[in-house]
């Protein structure tokens, strides 16, 4: 019985190594493809940085002017800063997703680990809450970028009016006029360069979002297959206790029988001892009687 329940044993335990490796070699593969997909973004980002370089550098006359500059100074920072921030957020999730390959390996010898992976996973879900906060931050900020926009297109038709006033009152205003058309000018190029900043920014958001998207999948993938464990080792659990069940009512049955077996036995001595006794006596008997036999002779 102790080597069918030994062989029972090392079946399940290879059974649940079969389940855990094809678990194992999807997770490599996911883990992969998200940094293959990492490092197109990287590579796209930097290709879009390069592109505003460019724009910058060909207008660089254009953006001397001190509201321009400050507005791209602050431009530059904010997308600075979330790029590094971004950077972070794919390189922990990236370290994450190899914490959770490693524990998925050796989970024939950490069963006991299971629920600190588990919290693990949680806190990972809750740092890609807090990113999507943050893009919802972003895209609060682009929203007060694109009020700024229509604020100087505002401020652009009051000043396309005030040159028609100033046209049909004199001409003696004719160089003012052409002040505000430089105005005019340089508002619309910035006008054109936030327009573009914003549709770059709304593509990085889509492709953060997607990103994001895809890691929750495989976390909540990385869940379930991690609570399908303990489920599976309970039901082992179990059969192994039916068997052992069986095993003690056997050997109880076992012990029930060896027990009568002692008291037949016992039973037997004294009926063995009692036997002998009377053999004894008659052997006494026997002997008197020789004697007796002897002496009358």
């Amino acid at each position: 019985e102790r080597d069918e329940i030994k062989k029972s044993n090392q079946e399940m335990k290879a059974k649940i190594l079969d389940d855990i490796i094809p678990i194992k070699n999807e997770l490599v593969e996911q883990n992969e493809a998200l940094i293959a997909e990492r490092d197109d973004i990287l590579r796209e980002m930097n290709k879009k940085d390069k592109k505003i370089i460019n724009i910058v550098n060909r207008n660089t006359d254009v953006f001397q002017h001190p509201l321009v500059l400050e507005e791209m100074r602050q431009l530059e920072t904010n997308h600075r800063a979330e790029e590094t921030e971004f950077k972070e957020e794919i390189e922990r999730l990236n370290k994450s997703l190899r914490e959770v390959c490693m524990v998925s390996i050796q989970q024939r010898n950490k069963m006991a680990e299971i629920d600190a992976n588990l919290v693990k996973v949680c806190l990972e879900a809750d740092t890609l809450k807090q990113a999507h906060d943050d893009l919802d931050s972003f895209e609060i900020q682009i929203s007060n970028t694109e009020n700024a926009v229509l604020e100087h297109i505002g401020a652009t038709k009051q000043a396309k009016t005030e040159l028609i006033r100033m046209n049909k009152t004199s001409e003696k205003t004719k160089q003012e006029i052409d002040n505000v058309k430089e105005e005019l000018r340089v508002k619309c190029v910035d006008i054109m360069v936030l327009s573009q900043a914003i549709k770059l920014y709304e593509e990085k958001i889509g492709a953060y979002q997607q990103e994001e998207h895809c890691l929750r999948e495989t976390g909540e993938h990385i869940i379930e297959l991690v609570e399908q464990l303990p489920r599976s080792i309970r039901e082992y659990k179990h059969a192994l206790r039916r068997e052992l069940d069986k095993v003690n009512k056997r050997l109880y049955r076992e012990e029930e029988n060896r027990l009568m077996r002692e008291k037949i036995i016992d039973e037997k001595k004294d009926t063995v001892n009692m036997l002998s006794s009377r053999v004894e006596d008659m052997f006494c008997q026997l002997q008197m009687c020789e004697r007796e036999r002897d002496t009358l002779c």
